[in-house]
Order: structure tokens, then sequence, then C-alpha cells
């Protein structure tokens, strides 16, 4: 019994080895590509690029279910600060069972609108399209709940340009952040299939008239740690994967796709082993990825780190429960639709690196994690292992972790700095910190809440507790 209790101590401790590696590796790619990125960025001109007549029009489709809180700021925020020269707003009203739809076509004055289009995806069906008399360029849908993938491809269908941007409802975005994920289809238009840019915390930031004026941490504690998470998420894991052309996700929240690819492979899923998924966004990449290396046709899905859009988090347990566990069901649906990609040396390093990290890294991590912190005190409590392994193991678990942490902030500070005031500078490292001690177990295990809603085969769209800005 002791030589397995030996194997099973050893293998966790490399395990977080391996992981806390990983994070470093990736940390040491995004900060040599960010700065690359920063200096060419200076180059830019945007509003060269913003009067071009060569600059493609977009279409922003908003799915919503449910969102009569904030819906008509966002929309509103949407078309008066949204810096670009041509651009349509889809808003998708998916069966919401709340005041949402009427209070859209109430403020935005709108009608029936008759307009014909084809049906390339199919999806529930569309009860009445309406169009906004003070908005020409604001089109409403209305239809049968089908989930949010079912709702962006119903926008899909009606869109009428080339590209179209898929934005949660409840987010709000820097003025010119479609201009610059643009940028990369403007300079390669023939290879670039889709962009992506950061998602930042909204909470605690100062909104007036739908703009942010002021950045600002959350008051709220669950909050606050979550900017940690978001700033480890996108700064350190996305750039590092563009670099290899292996980005395996660009967030539902802020992502610009070409509409030509995104047709090609039938739109976003709706059907994962008999039921809705969840994890829309990440299994549209992963097609998309599969698709293109399958057909042998040059492409690339690029992340940008400069353009933000902000969205708010959640601020109570049970939100943050619910949120976490729909995360990891979403990403094991997509995985287990997508195993025949994994280790395959056909998607090269789709196939051979990013999805096999997510796999290990990302949906087993919950397991692993727990159960090293759940064994490892109770094995020192018996004399099953030294004190030697189990400081061991606290230096590969906590330490690590909390240098990994105080990297990302790091990155922020040393890249972007939006967050100007010392003294929340101070706090986003002081959370950085404790993040290791209670936070990230509790999330673990809300992540494990998405192994038993999928074994369940538990179906929802995703609601949050919204608040009005």
């Amino acid at each position: 019994m002791q030589h397995y209790i030996n194997i099973l101590s050893i293998s966790i401790i490399i395990y977080f080895i391996i992981l806390n590696l990983s994070y470093f590796i990736l940390f040491v790619m995004s900060y040599i590509g960010i700065s690359e990125y920063q200096k060419k960025s200076k180059l830019n001109n945007y509003l060269k690029i913003y009067q071009s007549k060569l600059t493609p029009p977009i279409s922003l489709i908003v799915p919503a279910y449910n969102e009569e809180t904030t819906i008509v700021k966002n929309i509103y925020s949407f078309l008066s600060q949204f810096d670009y020269p041509e651009y349509e707003v889809i808003v998708v009203n998916d069966g919401s069972k709340d005041n949402t739809l009427n209070k859209i076509l109430s403020e935005f004055k709108c009608e029936i609108y008759e307009f014909p289009y084809r049906k390339v995806i199919d999806t529930k069906k569309i009860k009445y399209l309406y169009r906004s008399k003070k908005f020409e360029n604001l089109i409403i849908i209305d239809k049968e709940n089908g989930g949010k993938a079912d709702a962006l491809n119903a926008g899909i269908n009606v869109s009428r340009y080339p590209y179209f941007g898929s934005i949660d409802a409840d987010t709000l975005l820097e003025k010119d952040s479609y201009l610059k994920v643009m940028i990369p289809i403007i300079d390669n238009p023939n290879n670039v299939i889709a962009t992506g840019g950061i998602v930042g915390v909204l909470n605690g930031c100062t909104v007036y008239n739908n703009k942010i004026m002021e950045i600002d941490l959350p008051k709220n504690v669950l909050s606050r740690f979550q900017v940690i998470e978001y700033l480890r998420a996108f700064l350190f894991g996305r750039y590092a994967w563009t670099r290899l052309n292996a980005l395996p996700l660009i967030s539902g929240a802020f992502g610009l796709f070409k509409k030509e690819a995104v047709l090609n492979i039938n739109g976003y899923s709706t059907e994962i082993t008999n039921k809705l998924t969840v994890g829309e966004d990440i299994d549209l990449i992963i097609r998309l990825h599969k698709y293109y290396l399958k057909n042998k046709i040059e492409y690339k899905i690029i992340f940008v780190p400069d353009p933000m859009s902000w969205t708010q988090v959640p601020e109570d347990l049970k939100t943050l429960k619910n949120q976490r566990a729909r995360w990891h069901k979403g990403l094991m649906e997509t995985l287990i639709q997508n195993k025949e990609a994994i280790f395959n040396y056909d998607y090269k390093v789709v196939g051979m690196l990013s999805l096999p990290y997510y796999l290990i890294f990302e949906l087993l991590s919950p397991v692993i994690e727990l159960l090293g912190y759940v064994i490892f005190p109770y094995f020192f409590y018996k004399k099953w292992i030294s004190l030697d392994i189990f400081i061991l193991f606290l230096i590969v678990s906590f330490l690590l972790g909390t240098i990994t942490s105080l990297l990302a902030v790091f990155l922020e500070v040393k890249t972007f700095n939006r967050y100007k005031k010392i003294k929340d500078i101070l706090l986003i490292f002081l959370y950085a910190f404790l993040e290791n001690f209670g936070y990230r177990q509790m999330t673990l295990f809300f992540r494990l809440i998405g192994f038993k809603d999928f074994f369940l085969r538990k179906k929802h769209w995703g609601e949050m507790k919204r608040k009005e800005f």
C-alpha cells in the first residue's frame, strides 16, 4: 500500500509542477509577443482605417435572454459609443421570459421588418423581425428559445455583411475595439478568419452615458478575484496560443468572424451528445481549426491583446457556481465532440498541443488538484508521507500558483496598465496572492459540478444576475 501511496503522491506533485511550468512558458511567450504588439500598434493609423472605404462593414450579433435590466443601455452603447465606419446591430431575443423584448421595441420605436433572408443555418423558428425607426442599423429578431448558439445562428442568417461580431448583451465596448480587431483582417484578408480581444471586469467601473469613464477595481470580494482570473486567462494563454496559430478559444463576449468561414462549418453547434451545448464559443473555434487543417487551407485565428470589452461578473456564490459549472460542462462537451482531433498529428499544433493541454490542465484539473488538496494533509496526518514530501506539495501547489497569479498582474501593469490608481494596483497584487488560499479551491469544486451537470444532461441558457450600470 505504501508503494501506491508514494506513486500517487509523486504523480500529483509532478502534475502541479508541469501545470505551473506551462503557465510560466505561456507567460514568457505572451510577454515577448505583447511587447512586440505594442511597438507595432503605435504605427497604426486608426483614423485612416476608419475613413477608408476598404474597411469591411460588420454585423454585431447580440444574443439576449432575460436581459431586461441592462439591454436598453447596452444597445445604446453599441449604437452611440461604437466607433466603426459601417455596421449593423442585430439583437436576438431568444424567447426571453421577462420584459426584454417589450423594452427594446418600446425604447427604439421598432416596427415589423419584412426583410428577405436565406436560412442557411437551421435554427428555431423566427417569429418576427423588427427594425428601429430611431436607428436604421438596428434590427431585432424575436425567436423561439433555442439557446445562445441557436440565437447566434439566427443572427448570422439575417446579417448582411461579410464579417460578424458576437458580443454578449451585458458587455460594454471601448470605442475603437472593433477597429483594432479588424486590423489583422485588413492586413491579411485572405487568411485571417477570426479575431478576438480582451474581456475585462466591468464591476466597479464608473459608467456614464453608456461609456466607461473610469476603470476601478470592484468593491465586491468575489469580483476582485475574478479580475485576476481574467488577466491570467487573456494575457497569459491566448496571446501565446496565437503565436502558435493554435488558439482554442475566442470569448463569446467579444469576437469577430469571417461569415463565409463560419458558414463552411454550418455555424455554431447546437447539438452535442443530444443536448444543448453551453460551450459554443470554444466549440466554434476548434471546428474552424479542424475544417481548415483537414482541407489544407491556410488560415489564421488571432487574439489581439489591446482592444477591450467589459462585462459584468458574478458577485454572489450561487451565480459564480452556476457560471463555472456551465463553462466546465461546455468544455467537456466540446472536447468529447472533437475527441478525434486530440493527439492527432493531422491537426498539427492544435491536435498535438493546445487540445491536449485543455484536456489535461483545464478539464481534468479540478479532479487532480482537489484530490491533492485533500489527500496530502490526510497522508501526512496518517504519517504515510514524510514532512519533506508534504512541504514539496505545499511549494508546488500554493507557492508556484501564487507566483503565477502575480506574474499575470505584473504583465498587465508592465504593458497596458489599465488600473491607474496605486491603491488598485496594490490590491490586485494582494488578491493575486490570496487567490490560491481558498478561492482557487472553491472554483475547482464549482467546476466539478460541471461534470455532474454533463452526466445528468442538464440544459440551461446561462442566466446571470445583472445590475444597472
